[in-house]
């Protein structure tokens, strides 16, 4: 005892040194690399499971989840406010700040579907006039370069039904439907409450993972954190080639008449992505290239249906749902929408519309904790900037 007290005394301002180190350097660096362990391209696979749609899904909802609900949307609401105000700028979106490019489209629901599908707008065959806004998920406009989620956000309009805002029979009609979808297909965080949690340590740690990581151990616990940061990780750091190249997920469900289905989006034919240029914003006119070199661009618009609660769950939105795709309609952009998309005018009309998921049908209804917790995000957030 006496010899290790004498060592210590001797060597004390190693000791302090080397645990000084370790928290600061090679814990940190020790979490991130186990944190961003499935975000190499070997951890990675995808099995396609099979399963009839069914009809037997359920919403598990808890009886304080609207009071919850609220609570997160203010602490989402003092977000923003504090965001425009650091920026600098007028109110715009709470996320998906920045779009990378507003154009028309034209939906087609395709004929012969399967009896399973037809409800809502994949009822009957029928085209329909539509607005594409292509974003980044960032609540601030970085450079493209940065990994971050991009957004897919689709509205349907000319629609016709009973409102998924006010349910079933009480008169209250939808006139437009809107699906968003981003890259990832899944979520990277459970529920509102850890998206805002992440947000508000997002603006204390100004860009800085490590800080970033303290500020959620510090909040929610340090096995939490970790969970937390690895999936941010996971869905932030893949690679993204493009908006012609690549495939997006709902990743939360919504109704599908009786049933329940999460969407797809994926090009009906294959496009080799174009190499990266040494641009800030370079993703615009790889969009555009690809879309003057086709004439137009085509994506098939899918329904992944629920089968079973253990492999397409309600309301976990970070699982990946391994069932069949079905595809109801074509989604086709022009060539010649670019000289629509260059028009000030209908950028900014854009700009201020709501691409609220609970503007559409009931037979559409989203679905899911997250999706309610959306009901009361997007009004607020709408509001806030004037949008309709």
């Amino acid at each position: 005892y006496y010899k290790s007290l004498r060592w210590y005394s001797r060597h004390s301002n190693m000791v302090l040194l080397t645990a000084e180190i370790f928290y600061w350097c090679v814990l940190p660096a020790l979490v991130l690399f186990i944190i961003s362990w499935n975000t190499w391209p070997f951890r990675t696979s995808t099995l396609t499971v099979s399963g009839d749609p069914s009809t037997e899904w359920k919403e598990l909802i808890p009886d304080d989840e609207d009071d919850e609900n609220r609570k997160t949307m203010q602490c989402l609401a003092q977000f923003h406010m504090k965001n425009n105000k650091e920026l600098g700028r007028e109110a715009g979106r709470t996320f998906h700040l920045r779009p990378t490019i507003v154009i028309p489209a034209k939906l087609t629901v395709l004929d012969g579907l399967p009896d399973y599908c037809q409800y809502g707008i994949f009822a009957t065959p029928k085209e329909y006039d539509s607005v594409v806004r292509l974003s980044a998920g960032s609540a601030t406009k970085k450079p493209d370069s940065e990994g971050d989620v991009r957004g897919f956000a689709l509205k349907v309009k000319g629609v016709e039904g009973d409102s998924a805002m006010g349910g079933n029979g009480n008169g209250s009609k939808a006139t437009e439907q809107n699906f968003l979808m981003i890259q990832p297909n899944k979520f990277a965080l459970k529920n509102a409450a850890q998206l805002a949690s992440v947000s508000e340590s997002s603006q204390k740690a100004r860009g800085n993972p490590i800080a970033l990581f303290k500020d959620l151990a510090a909040k929610e616990g340090l096995l939490t954190a970790i969970g937390m940061m690895k999936s941010l990780l996971s869905e932030v750091g893949k690679p993204f080639s493009g908006f012609a190249t690549t495939t997006f997920n709902t990743c939360a469900p919504h109704k599908c008449g009786p049933y329940a289905c999460r969407l797809g989006l994926k090009l009906s034919t294959d496009r080799v992505p174009n190499e990266v240029a040494d641009e800030e914003y370079f993703l615009t006119k790889d969009f555009e290239k690809h879309l003057e070199e086709s004439g137009e661009l085509e994506y098939d618009l899918q329904l992944q249906f629920f089968t079973d609660e253990s492999q397409t769950p309600i309301e976990d939105p970070t699982v990946v749902w391994n069932s069949a795709f079905v595809t109801v309609a074509k989604l086709t952009i022009s060539k010649e929408s670019l000289s629509v998309a260059h028009d000030d005018n209908f950028v900014k009309e854009v700009e201020m519309m709501s691409f609220n998921l609970w503007k559409g049908l009931e037979d559409h209804r989203p679905l899911g904790h997250v999706n309610r917790a959306r009901k009361f995000a997007y009004p607020q957030s709408a509001e806030r900037r004037g949008a309709v």
